[in-house]
């Protein structure tokens, strides 16, 4: 469906098999993120722009890096808390 809309998927996986899941079922771009930094490799495939949407199923530890790459004016969606919740006290 995001294709159909024309955006461009990137997938943050944490093993080089998640990754291939990824890339056949559909993904653009994988992000290995115990290899690769995220915010640096977002911003090389945005030309720094960021996305124009974040879906942050992982919660505490990965809210820092999904706010970091969602473009200005984009949306951010925190959906689910496996590795805790958000921080209570966000700096914007």
């Amino acid at each position: 469906m995001c294709h159909y809309l024309g955006a461009k998927v990137i997938g943050t996986v944490s093993t080089e098999e998640k990754a291939k899941l990824v890339r056949e079922n559909g993904g653009d771009h994988t992000i290995i993120y115990t290899k690769e930094d995220v915010v640096e490799r977002v911003n090389e495939i945005t030309n720094g722009l960021g996305c124009h949407a974040v879906l942050d199923g992982v919660g505490k530890d990965t809210w820092e890096a999904s706010l970091a790459v969602t473009r200005r004016f984009g949306t951010l969606i925190s959906y689910g808390n496996a590795s805790g919740l958000v921080p209570p006290d966000l700096k914007l």
